[in-house]
Order: structure tokens, then C-alpha cells, then sequence
């Protein structure tokens, strides 16, 4: 079974036009029970892909076509991967050519319905050897997966009309022993009726899409038209050395020990709010400096500057990290078209705490602030 910090992992490579069927039990006519492991259908491209996950002690020394079996760096044989998905593929194929043709794509030549085959193992890497495979691919990272997933085509793509789609999954559903969940429904257009509502789900799915429409909404206040319209704040104090001697050595109004007024403490918000701005500011640039074509690259440079930014003890400043704030200053490196929803899979706020939990911090939204992720233990100052 993938481990849950995987799964997470293509939900946010992958976008909603793509159906993932996990750890399947295909029952075709004429061929024993095969355990699929990932079964992906591109509802864009029209493209199956069945892949076989594998997991080992140690690193991958040799991959070996259908014949031989794979070797180990310890020395180790393991059954060749390969063919154990060859073997799943034929299963596939049957269930394809039959009901899901005739319902779904008649006029599709039988040999059109041939699922691309793979195998993903997290132990392969650059130092493995790999003979030349007749059929398939092999990946390494999850990355390159998702890359294939997304982009590989098909002379005959696989298409149905939008108000087909939820009878398509429906019936892979029945066919591979698993459910069509409730969030499949909503990405396809159609919530099933629900007699039970949980206050506490609900809630959480609300503050997600108010933190969502902030992030929006920072996203258009700190655009570049938006930004030329904007006046030039005003200075907030006169740098001590400009001042007389005499002054220099009075205790500032806005200083600790004396009385703040209305004015002194919006002063005070005012310029923590530019600092926490410029500190963020200084974390994205360091990790985008500037556009790249790539966006699997671009993802990892997103995940990297807001850890580096979730970590910062000047920004948690006892209440957190702002997420919303941290989605507007990295869309003008993702192009001002960008949606996050579909190229993370999730709100900008959803995300980040997915990849503070993936890093192994124990982070949470903040109960009263949305889009504001704490850690359980703040970061402390070096």
C-alpha cells in the first residue's frame, strides 16, 4: 500500500482531470484476481495507465527486462517487476474491452484499449543500470510519474462528454472493487445527498475557502498594475542618526514603558506588518529567483521557500506563518494566469500545511486567523 505522504504527493502533482484508482481487485472473465496498485485514467487525454509500486531494503543495482530478475546493491534477486504488471495488464485489458468499450467507446478498436504500462520504486537512482524494457517505463521519483501521467497521449484518446464521466467512474468502481469518494463527486459536478453533516468537516471546509479567498485577494492587492496605483507609504520614523543629540537620547513614544495610544499602536502593526512582508519576501526570492518553464521544478522551489518560511522564528511571532501572504508574493513568479488550486490541487493554505506535515512538523491552522499555520514548537531565534 502507497504510503499516505505519497498519495499526498500526486495529489498535488496531479490535477482533478486525472482519476487515480488505488490498490484495486480486477475480477476479469478467464484470468485469476489481479491486485492493481495504481490504475490512472487522463480524462483530458483519454489515457489509462496501470502502475505497479514496489518498495526494497536497498537501492535498485540493475532493472531487467521480462526474463531475468532484478538485482539489489546488496547483492539481493527480487522478482522482476516487470512482469508481475504484464500480468496485471492483461487483466485490465480484459475488464477495458469489454462492458467499459461497449458502453462507453463503441467505435474504439479493440487494440486501442491497451493501458501504458510501468513500474514506479523509489530505489531506483542514477547510479542504477537499466536494460532496455520492450513495454513501459520504470520511474524513480514521483515526479517523473506524475510527468507521464499528465502528458502521454494516445492516437485514439479514450473521451466522454463531461455528463459522462460519473457513470465512467462509477462502473471502474464496481469493476475494480473500490468507490466513487464524495470529493470525486464534487470534482466531477454532482454531490450525492448526505443525511449526516458534520458541523466540524463543514467548518474546516469553510475556513479553507475563506483562506483561499484571501490569498486571492493578497494576490491582486500586491500585483504590479495594482502596485504602480498604490501612494508611497508614509515614514513611519526618522532614522536615529538624522535626529538631534538631544532627541537621539529621548525614549521613542512608540518605545516599551510608555503609553500607547490608537496611533501608536497602528504605527506599530503597520511596520511589523512591512517587516514580516520583506523577511517572507527574502525567503521566495531565495528559492525563485526568477520563471522556469518546468513546473515540477518550480513546485519543489515553492515547498522549499515556504518551509525555509514556516521555520523562520521572526516570522511565527507567536501566531504563526501567513500562508495568504505567502501565495501572493510567490504568484508573480508563477505568471499572473496561474491558478494554484489546479496546479497544487488544493488552496495555497491547504497545501502548505500538507507539506508542513509532510516535512514532519506538527502544524495546524489557526483556529481564529485564516490562512495562519502555527507549529506546535515555534522556532526559536538563533
Amino acid at each position: 500500500m502507497p504510503a499516505l505522504v505519497d498519495v499526498t504527493r500526486l495529489r498535488q502533482l496531479l490535477d482533478n482531470d486525472i482519476w487515480a484508482f488505488s490498490n484495486c481487485r480486477v475480477d476479469a472473465v478467464g484470468s485469476p484476481v489481479a491486485e492493481v496498485d495504481w490504475l490512472f485514467y487522463n480524462a483530458v487525454k483519454g489515457t489509462f495507465i496501470l502502475c505497479e509500486w514496489k518498495r526494497y531494503p536497498s537501492p535498485v543495482a540493475q532493472v531487467a527486462d521480462t526474463g531475468a530478475p532484478w538485482t539489489l546493491k546488496n547483492g539481493a534477486s527480487v522478482p522482476n517487476p516487470v512482469e508481475q504488471v504484464a500480468r496485471q495488464l492483461e487483466a485490465v485489458r480484459r475488464v477495458l474491452r469489454g462492458s467499459i468499450r461497449d458502453t462507453f467507446f463503441p467505435d474504439v478498436d479493440l487494440l486501442a484499449l491497451n493501458p501504458f504500462q510501468c513500474v514506479y520504486c523509489p530505489q531506483i537512482g542514477a547510479t542504477t543500470l537499466h536494460e532496455r524494457l520492450r513495454f513501459g517505463k520504470v520511474f524513480g521519483t514521483l515526479d517523473d510519474l506524475a510527468l507521464t501521467v499528465s502528458n502521454r497521449w494516445s492516437p485514439a484518446p479514450l473521451l466522454v462528454p463531461d455528463d459522462g464521466r460519473l457513470p465512467l467512474a462509477e462502473m471502474l468502481a464496481e469493476l475494480f472493487r473500490c468507490t466513487v469518494s464524495q470529493g470525486m463527486r464534487k470534482k466531477l459536478g454532482v454531490v450525492a445527498p448526505s443525511t449526516e453533516v458534520s458541523a466540524d468537516q463543514r467548518m474546516r471546509d469553510i475556513h479553507l475557502e475563506i483562506a483561499a479567498l484571501h490569498t486571492e485577494l493578497a494576490g491582486l492587492l500586491h500585483a504590479p498594475s495594482r502596485r504602480q496605483q498604490l501612494p508611497v507609504p508614509p515614514i513611519l520614523a526618522e532614522p536615529v542618526e538624522k535626529r538631534a543629540p538631544d532627541e537621539a537620547r529621548k525614549p521613542s513614544a512608540v518605545g516599551a514603558g510608555v503609553p500607547s495610544t490608537p496611533m501608536t499602536q497602528k504605527m506599530q502593526v503597520t511596520a511589523a506588518k512591512v517587516t514580516t512582508h520583506q523577511r517572507m519576501k527574502q525567503h521566495v526570492e531565495r528559492f525563485l529567483p526568477g520563471p522556469d518553464p518546468k513546473q515540477v521544478t518550480k513546485v519543489r522551489a515553492l515547498k522549499s521557500a515556504w518551509l525555509a518560511a514556516l521555520t523562520d522564528a521572526e516570522l511565527h511571532q507567536g501566531e504563526g506563518v501567513n500562508a495568504a501572504l505567502f501565495g501572493s508574493l510567490v504568484r508573480p513568479h508563477f505568471g499572473g494566469g496561474t491558478s494554484f488550486k489546479k496546479l497544487l490541487g488544493t488552496s495555497m493554505p491547504a497545501w502548505c500545511l500538507a507539506q508542513a506535515h509532510e516535512a514532519g512538523l506538527k502544524a495546524s491552522m489557526h483556529p481564529r486567523i485564516p490562512g495562519q499555520i502555527r507549529l506546535a514548537t515555534p522556532p526559536r531565534e538563533s
